[in-house]
């Protein structure tokens, strides 16, 4: 025998089993179980998994067949992620809004007859797009109309398969990498609304500051206080050619002329400085998937979900599953990537060539990942991270929701250290280290906060609202 029970999304959430447990009892009240049974449904009763999937939009809600995504084209003033699907034939701009679960389209005219690559201009509120690399950059208000003309730019077929980010230190548009002529890039250019200009050259080195050339990936956001985006793996390799016939490095990517490397990487751009910093170097071990990469900026986290590995030697039937398994890499606490046990219904598996595009973000205000694929848009609740191992009482904040002035109730054998007060932005509102557990804060401006804790043994994160 066997009972199943549905456990709730969320840390704080409890298990509803009141009206379960009467029923079961009365079917089993002559039977000798009852009392294993009842254990059984305590023992329950007080497990909360901290990571959860759960889906929070359907494929019927939009057309999944026509999503195009960028990994910088997420309104997260807004909290909405958009989708440009735009070429000769089709025309469909998609808003999905995180806060009320829905589906909008965006209406649109006097668009060129193909765009591709595109970012969201928080600063400006409207999407910048482009066909490919330093191509004519369009702007379009998210409320809909027009597109406009922004700056110079020409055919460009030295950068395919670059997308957009947007720099808002100086109000422009600018890519990483790209493909063509059989070869891919590791330059940075960008276009302030004038010209397109080269920030950084094509650097034929490979080091510790000097990404190799790639191509076939998307920027994810940093923290809104960092000017920085991040640039996971993909194809490439530190010559550029894709005639080469190994990877020196790592791992095989086989193509139809040549060998590129799968790059199992990932770097920090700081586009106020424009420089690189390596935060995993090429063919990491702990990378076993190509999958896709946000980053929680809260907790200095990086999540990478689902994946597949490419194939070393080239098969143009090449048709492997996309897994959906997640990892997860906190920086200073893990040497790499590591498998997260996650409760829940799994997005599903599909083959390689069924997926579609489909992309990952982070969610701050909800504390959550975000998948959004063509068959559903899921979260990955994140609860408490670090308190996987422990039972949801261990760790508590009250009241919560507060006025600024609350308690931190620890149940744990682990004496509390170092306590912040992180903002929805990643803002260090407040900081103390003399492990006090009760606090008046009620100068907080109303809002979003998140509490960070740390002991000899373990971190931890609560989300609370002050209002």
């Amino acid at each position: 025998m066997f009972v199943h029970v549905k456990i709730g999304k969320s840390v704080n959430k409890r298990l509803s089993i009141a009206d379960e447990s009467i029923g079961l009892l009365n079917k089993l009240k002559k039977t000798k179980m009852k009392k294993s049974v009842l254990l059984f449904i305590l023992m329950l009763s007080r497990i909360s998994f901290s990571q959860s999937w759960d889906l929070i939009i359907p494929s019927s809600s939009y057309d999944g067949n026509k999503l195009n995504l960028s990994g910088s084209g997420y309104n997260r003033i807004d909290n909405k992620i958009y989708s440009l699907y735009w070429n000769s034939s089709n025309q469909l701009i998609q808003s999905f809004d995180l806060t009320s679960q829905t589906v909008q389209t965006i209406n649109a005219t006097n668009g060129p007859a193909e765009l591709n690559g595109f970012t969201f201009d928080f600063e400006n509120s409207r999407i910048l797009a482009g066909r490919a690399g330093r191509d004519q950059i369009y702007s379009l208000p998210i409320t809909g109309g027009a597109w406009n003309v922004n700056g110079t730019g020409s055919f460009d077929s030295e950068s395919y398969g670059a997308q957009y980010y947007y720099n808002e230190t100086n109000n422009s548009i600018g890519y990483f990498g790209g493909y063509g002529g059989y070869q891919v890039k590791n330059w940075i250019w960008e276009n302030d609304g004038i010209q397109w200009n080269n920030v950084l050259p094509n650097d034929a080195n490979c080091d510790n500051f000097t990404p190799p050339k790639r191509a076939g990936f998307n920027p994810t956001l940093g923290s809104p206080n960092e000017q920085s985006v991040y640039f996971f793996s993909s194809i490439g390799n530190c010559s550029g050619s894709q005639f080469d016939q190994s990877c020196p490095f790592g791992s095989p990517w086989a193509t139809d002329v040549g060998v590129w490397c799968w790059l199992k990487d990932l770097w920090k751009y700081n586009y106020s400085a424009n420089s690189f910093t390596q935060i995993l170097p090429p063919n990491s071990p702990s990378v076993s998937l190509e999958g896709d990469l946000t980053y929680d900026y809260i907790n200095n986290t990086f999540y990478l979900l689902g994946g597949f590995i490419p194939s070393p030697v080239y098969n143009p039937n090449y048709n492997t599953t996309f897994e959906n398994g997640v990892l997860r890499y906190r920086v200073g606490i893990d040497n790499g990537f590591v498998p997260l046990n996650v409760s829940g219904v799994a997005p599903a598996t599909y083959p390689l060539n069924s997926m579609g595009t489909h992309g990952a973000y982070f969610d701050a205000s909800n504390n959550r990942i975000i998948w959004l694929r063509f068959d559903g848009v899921y979260s990955l609740d994140l609860g408490n991270v670090g308190l996987e191992s422990q039972k949801p009482d261990d760790i508590r904040l009250s009241p919560n929701p507060n006025n600024g002035v609350f308690s931190i109730e620890n149940h744990t054998q682990n004496e509390l250290s170092d306590l912040q007060i992180v903002d929805l932005s990643g803002n260090i509102v407040y900081e103390n280290s003399n492990g006090q557990l009760n606090y008046d804060l009620s100068n907080l401006v109303n809002g979003i906060y998140f509490v960070r804790l740390k002991s000899e043994k373990s971190a931890y994160t609560i989300k609370f609202v002050k209002e």
